[in-house]
């Protein structure tokens, strides 16, 4: 064989090496290449399997979200319904207190009516006694008992009067008193420590017939034969209303007397209209019965 053919030859052998090895080579690639596509058509499919279980989730979780603003609406609801009950019920409250309150002032000003007509006819009762035992002596205390029968019941109608109206009272009163006084040199009544301007004021600041019951007592059980029965002193500024009454006792009265209706109700009605403000002391020797009201303006 001649040398140009060997060596075709051999160039062609070498050519089909080639070939077989490019196309050997080329079918692995395309197997490596078709087993990749199937792996990313796997991973496809499970991506799509999860896109789709997360997409449910989501769903479900959406559904949840809905069924929770549902249930917050509902309790916004209920909370706005039981606000509005509270609201109700305070206002109820509210009511119920105003009624309350005005129930205890018509209680207290009902026991104070009670107290103060417990007291009117108690101090002219004593007043009529005195009058019809001694009734040759009328015309004299006539103007006196008017005077007085008009405070007690017009006056009546308050529940305060001025100090002036009720120091006229206890000057009324012992001028009626006094028909029945052989001496009236006996009694004596200081208004030096009344203030004027505070008299003249006409500001209503202490109960009606307030000092009656001292007057009462001094009168019924003192000693109207001394020389020196009865002294009052009235005392009134910006603060203070006083009245002090001393009386000479007789020798047969008793130092453990017990108070009647007269000094219960001054103390009740005191508490209703003067609650912590008033004062008053009592004190007894041999000669003198002493008695001393204070209030607090």
């Amino acid at each position: 064989m001649e040398p140009m053919t060997i060596a075709i030859v051999i160039l062609l052998t070498i050519i089909i090496i080639f070939l077989i090895g490019v196309v050997v080579n080329g079918k692995e690639k395309m197997n490596t290449l078709s087993e990749e596509k199937n792996q990313m058509k796997q991973n496809q499919e499970r991506f799509e399997l999860l896109l789709y279980e997360n997409n449910d989730r989501i769903k479900r979780l959406e559904e949840h979200r809905n069924h929770l603003k549902e249930k917050y609406n509902q309790v916004s609801q209920q909370f706005t319904l039981m606000e509005e009950r509270k609201n109700q019920l305070e206002d109820n409250y509210n009511q119920r207190g105003q009624q309350i309150q005005m129930l205890e002032e018509n209680k207290r000003l009902l026991e104070a009516e009670t107290l103060k007509y417990q007291l009117q006819p108690h101090t002219l009762r004593n007043l009529f006694a005195q009058m019809q035992a001694l009734s040759n002596k009328l015309n004299k205390g006539w103007e006196s008992l008017t005077t007085l029968m008009e405070y007690v019941f017009y006056k009546g109608k308050d529940h305060f009067v001025t100090i002036e109206e009720e120091i006229d009272f206890v000057t009324n009163y012992v001028k009626l008193n006094e028909v029945f006084i052989s001496d009236f040199s006996s009694i004596k009544i200081n208004l030096d420590g009344v203030d004027e301007k505070v008299k003249n004021s006409g500001r209503r600041q202490i109960p009606h017939l307030i000092t009656a019951y001292l007057l009462e007592n001094a009168f019924k059980h003192g000693n109207k034969t001394h020389t020196e029965f009865l002294r009052i002193k009235i005392t009134a500024n910006y603060s203070l209303f006083e009245i002090q009454v001393i009386n000479k006792i007789r020798p047969v009265y008793s130092k453990n007397k017990t108070a009647g209706i007269g000094l219960e109700n001054m103390r009740k009605r005191l508490d209703l209209f003067a609650t912590d403000r008033w004062e008053h002391k009592t004190s007894c020797n041999e000669e003198e019965y002493h008695s001393s009201l204070r209030i607090k303006l």
